[in-house]
């Protein structure tokens, strides 16, 4: 993985906590009763995306560890017992080797060059600790002191390598637990961000400002956090769509490279996706929640997202029946999981873009007399009159797509 692709993940990185710390620390000014459990779940947040972004970090090699640093390792896959009783422990998501004695008592550890996707330990027959990975299909040969030694080409794939380590559960504290995956990591912060979100809830808005006000693009301080999501989302979308096309052309290599972004990326998007859809549909009746969610976006928009919605099942569950093979053929699995991770990737965009929009237009909308309207109104509730012209384009929905 290059240096350049580490460089924006670790700026995204500092720039999303850094924003997030803020918007925290001003819920947190404002809280009043509620500000001890406001702290608590921001603390949650913060924590919980520093170890998300931390082992990402790590992975790349842009998060310079000493080798008598310990990273908690929890549950890990793949462990080797070497002859002398020590123990050789890969940390997939830090990119990290980590060697313990019979005891369980961490010696070191030290970064393997991995960029960022799976690898596997092996115990040589001299003695020397060798890590095999998926991208690069590398064969690294480090002492016992993590010095590299060699680097060599594997003879054959990695994935036709037999799998004959444990899993086992290496000793870690448990306030550490929560640092040694990055599921753990986002949960927390999932956990954060569900209790700030009903904290608000119970509260009634002290702040005198509406649901759509919150949203809004003017008078919100979270929606500067939904930027850098969304720019993720679209660039996924993007980079999902080359890799599906290549995947429709019987070319898989592009997806078992960016398949190991993609769903976390999904993972990541996501999160925010739901938050965010929750604040522009909560006013609103379940059989108009698209049309709440999505009322920020322009019409070609929201037609797109259903075009993309629709393709995506046809090409997971249709397709490879017609084209055989089954989602045992690596071409239609390819082609499959590509097609769903662009409908997750769409879906966001939309959203998050919808809520970037969603205040502003709600606040314009009015009917040919001028009197205000509801977001999703096509009468005035005070006289009648229809919506005017300019605010039509902004709310309307596609007939059959509600």
């Amino acid at each position: 993985m290059g240096s350049a692709f580490g460089w924006v993940v670790a700026i995204f990185a500092a720039f999303w906590l850094a924003l997030a710390a803020r918007g925290i620390t001003h819920d947190f000014r404002r809280g009043g009763s509620k500000k001890l459990v406001l702290g608590v779940m921001g603390f949650f947040i913060l924590i919980g995306a520093g170890g998300f972004f931390g082992a990402a970090l790590s992975a790349m090699g842009m998060l310079k560890l000493p080798t008598s640093f310990e990273w908690p390792a929890g549950y890990v896959s793949g462990v080797v017992q070497m002859p002398d009783g020590r123990y050789v422990v890969p940390l997939v998501p830090s990119g990290r080797v980590q060697v313990y004695d019979s005891q369980w008592h961490f010696i070191r550890g030290w970064h393997v060059d991995a960029e960022g996707g799976d690898f596997k330990v092996e115990c040589s027959p001299s003695g020397m600790i060798e890590v095999v990975t998926a991208r690069g299909q590398h064969r690294y040969t480090f002492t016992n002191d993590g010095n590299l030694i060699s680097t060599v080409t594997l003879s054959e794939p990695y994935y036709s390598l037999p799998k004959t380590q444990k899993s086992v559960k290496v000793p870690t504290s448990p306030l550490l637990w929560v640092f040694s995956s990055p599921f753990l990591s986002m949960g927390l912060a999932v956990v954060g961000f569900a209790g700030i979100a009903l904290v608000k809830k119970l509260s009634g808005g002290q702040d005198g400002r509406s649901e759509q006000n919150i949203v809004s693009t003017r008078g919100s301080k979270m929606n500067i956090l939904i930027y850098p999501f969304l720019i993720l989302a679209c660039v996924g979308f993007v980079l999902v769509l080359s890799v599906h096309v290549g995947a429709l052309a019987g070319r898989t290599v592009p997806f078992k490279y960016v398949g190991h972004f993609i769903f976390p990326g999904i993972f990541l998007i996501w999160l925010p996706t739901i938050l965010v859809m929750n604040r522009l549909t909560r006013e609103f009746k379940q059989k108009d929640i698209w049309k709440a969610a999505l009322r920020g976006c322009p019409l070609w928009m929201r037609a797109g997202l259903w075009v993309v919605s629709g393709y995506a099942f046809l090409a997971a569950f249709i397709l490879p029946t017609f084209l055989g093979g089954g989602m045992d053929s690596a071409s239609n699995g390819a082609n499959a999981l590509s097609a769903i991770a662009l409908a997750f990737y769409s879906i966001a965009a939309c959203v998050l873009y919808s809520a970037t929009r969603a205040g502003r237009l709600d606040d314009s909308r009015r009917c040919t007399n001028g009197h205000p309207l509801t977001p999703l109104a096509k009468y005035c509730e005070e006289c009648g009159a229809p919506v005017a012209s300019g605010s039509i384009q902004s709310t309307q929905i596609p007939s059959g797509k509600a």
